[in-house]
This record gives structure tokens, sequence and C-alpha cells, in this order.
């Protein structure tokens, strides 16, 4: 399946956001041609992951349009877009996806983002668009994956928490891949 996963926030940026989307990428790739469209300064590279990489530190005008190019680069026919909410990506989602019958999934897990969307009426409207147009939101009653144990050097590894976290991760695509299935 070929799969585009757009996203404001990617690492080096520290939010779980960004190391959520990281995994994700991560995990698909290994059965899927994923492709990244984000905004970010040197990002974390991901083998066998293409990315497209819009430079953060510009305008707001100029990061859209040049979001917008960037989802021109993407290659064509894809199966699936997943979406990290945040109006910096929903807007050039939109603009981009509005005719075309790809199936989006909306992934609601940058909490900060979604708290200013509800307090700006343009950012609401464009979310509330794009909502109606994905075949599944992802929101917090999903089952998301579990944060990843720490690992510290001079202590036992902990064992049965990672492997908590590989099958919270195995339960996460699986629901994720079948709703795409348009439930």
């Amino acid at each position: 399946m070929r799969i585009t996963i757009l996203t404001p926030l990617f690492p080096p940026d520290t939010t779980y956001s960004a190391e959520y989307t990281k995994e994700l990428a991560s995990r698909l790739s290994s059965k899927h041609d994923v492709t990244i469209v984000l905004y970010g300064h040197l990002p974390e590279k991901i083998n066998s992951v293409h990315m497209e990489c819009v430079d953060k530190r510009l305008s707001p005008i100029a990061r859209a349009i040049g979001f917008l190019r960037a989802l021109q680069k993407i290659p064509p026919k894809q199966e699936l877009i997943l979406i990290q909410n945040g109006p910096s990506v929903e807007l050039p989602a939109l603009i981009k996806f509005f005719f075309r019958k790809i199936p989006i999934i909306l992934m609601k897990s940058d909490k900060p983002a979604l708290k200013r969307t509800r307090s700006n009426l343009f950012q609401r409207f464009i979310h509330g668009i794009l909502e109606k147009k994905t075949v599944y939101v992802f929101a917090e009653k999903d089952p998301w994956p579990t944060e990843k144990p720490v690992i510290h050097p001079l202590k036992e590894s902990p064992q049965i928490a990672l492997s908590i976290w590989e099958m919270s991760w195995q339960r996460h695509l699986n629901e994720l891949l079948t709703k795409n299935k348009h439930d």
C-alpha cells in the first residue's frame, strides 16, 4: 500500500506527536511504501521512507505554500493519507485532496493544536470540513500505543514494559489499517 503521512511535528521535535509519527512511519515502511510530508529543520531520517520537508523557519504563508508544493511532489496513486492534526497541515491537505477519492484518516494526537483549533473560528471551520472528508478520525477513545519505556543503561531492561509497548503498537497498526476499509 502507498501511504502518505502529513505532519507538522517530527523529530528532532520532542513532542509525543513527533515521536509517534516517526515510530508510525518506521513500522509502516516495513510492509508499505511510505512518504512523509513535514514541517521541520534537519529532520531525522528513516530508512526506506521518502521525506518532503518544508522549513518551519519560514513565515506562515511561505510555509503553507511550501507545504502545498511538497504535496505536489508525493508519488501519484496514494492509497491512504494519514494527517496529524494541526492547522498548518490541515489547510494544505484540504486544498490538495478535497476533490480526490483517497481515504484520509485524521490523527488527533497533538492536544495543544486541538486546543488552539477550538479557539479559532477559521481553524475550527477547516478542521470540521477535513473531518467530514475522512474515513476515520483517531481520537482519544481509540487504541493509541503506550509510551515507550525508558531503557536505562545501568538498570535491568524493562522486558515486560517493552512487550506491552510492542503489543500496543501491533494493536494500533491493525486498528489503523482496518479503518482504511471505510468503517
